[in-house]
């Protein structure tokens, strides 16, 4: 009886071991205002095997998307939803403003800075099985990890000012 005991927990840590998961660091949110309807989301995603995020979902918010950020064919930059970022075995892809980010839209509260909020991700493997994280999402005016602003202006990577995330 022993043996087989421990033959069942052996196939449970095996089966842990293999399930995937995706190291989400340095997640942040931009803060909101009463009324504002939308904002956006970063973070720098590594999968240890290829991998795909596919959508996310926040209780915040009414409309959750995966977005782009490009320059069209006339030159001007365009943001839109799109199905899935690729995320190649032990590669890290970041999202970032002006590139590949999350948009939280129809917002339901203000997000004040300095909270943080519950963001589902949600991920298909190589293999099309899906899987889900939970990551809490802080709501900062910019990335923890970016110096704030030397001189008083604005970084570089987080546009200000009216409109600056237009669709």
């Amino acid at each position: 009886m022993k043996t087989k005991l421990a033959g069942i927990a052996l196939l449970g840590t095996f089966a842990l071991a293999q399930a995937q998961t995706v190291t989400v660091q340095n997640p942040w949110v931009r803060p909101t205002v009463p009324g504002q309807k939308g904002t956006g989301g970063f973070a720098t995603l590594t999968s240890k095997d290829d991998a795909q995020l596919v959508g996310i979902r926040a209780a915040v918010a009414g409309v959750s998307e995966v977005h782009e950020m490009k320059v069209d064919a006339s030159g001007t930059m365009r943001m839109s939803a799109i199905p899935a970022i690729d995320l190649p075995a032990g590669k890290a892809v970041e999202l970032k403003p002006g590139g590949l980010h999350l948009m939280l839209l129809d917002l339901k509260t203000a997000l004040p800075k300095d909270t943080t909020i519950p963001v589902v991700m949600q991920f298909k493997a190589k293999d099309g099985k899906a899987f889900e994280q939970t990551v809490s999402f802080a709501v900062s005016p910019r990335s923890p990890l970016q110096a704030a602003p030397s001189s008083g202006a604005a970084s570089a990577s987080a546009p200000t000012g009216a409109g600056a995330h237009k669709h």
